[in-house]
């Protein structure tokens, strides 16, 4: 599940046994946060065939579904604990993938901090609309509408591509009756080449052949269909 990491106790007191705990965490992080969108993007799969080889065993047994999460380790490391690896292997893994450190690099700065917040959260009462389609742009002013001590928490956030393409797959298969197949192969394919929401969202309206402001509000009336308020 995307977003989802499970830990279990008893792996949990192995991984701290063999003093890797940290970095099992870390690789598990990735598959939630990145897999979705990056492991497969034009943009990964470049850097893959650029650099040719691979950082572990694991990682070139399982290219499609563990490279990513075995690269970002060490490109990490490499990037904002550069002390944490010896001389003579830090050497090695930037001759082995510097094109998918690169890729990492972009997605985590180095001389950056990398707790932040990755995206507004809103508040509403489950009536009110918060937020707006129309507001998003690649650098959008958020409006959030303060609310009282009863509100429920609103998790709508159409400002990222995976926020939009959950909003989408709604707005495409139940508000324009869109095939639910082909609805997950665009937004599979298209999540990796949109930067933002409403990239995404051009993106859909090209791909659909609907007019953009016909999608938005498609894409309004579904804004709260995951939301613990089930505004629809």
């Amino acid at each position: 599940d995307v977003g989802l990491i499970v830990v279990y106790s008893d792996n949990a007191t192995k991984r701290i046994s063999t003093h890797d705990l940290e970095e099992t965490l870390f690789h598990e992080s990735v598959h939630a946060a990145w897999d979705a969108e990056h492991a497969d993007s034009k943009r990964w799969r470049r850097a893959q065939r650029k650099d040719g080889g691979f950082v572990t065993r694991y990682a070139r047994e399982n290219p499609d579904g563990e490279d990513l999460a075995e690269s970002a380790l060490f490109a990490y490391a490499l990037t904002h604990h550069p002390d944490r690896i010896p001389p003579a292997d830090a050497r090695a893994i930037r001759r082995a993938i510097p094109a998918r450190i690169e890729f990492v690099e972009r997605l985590l700065p180095r001389k950056k901090p990398i707790f932040r917040k990755v995206g507004p959260r809103y508040r509403c009462d489950g009536s009110a609309r918060t937020f707006s389609v129309r507001d998003v742009a690649p650098d959008p002013d958020v409006t959030v509408v303060e609310p009282d001590d009863s509100a429920s928490e609103c998790t709508a956030n159409v400002e990222t591509t995976g926020g939009m393409a959950d909003i989408l797959s709604n707005a495409l298969r139940r508000g324009l009756d869109r095939e639910e197949a082909e609805v997950k192969e665009f937004l599979k394919r298209a999540r990796g080449e949109s930067a933002n929401g409403a990239e995404l969202l051009a993106a859909a309206a090209r791909e659909f052949g609907v007019e953009r402001s016909a999608l938005e509000a498609e894409v309004e009336r579904f804004l709260h269909c995951n939301c613990d308020h089930e505004e629809r």
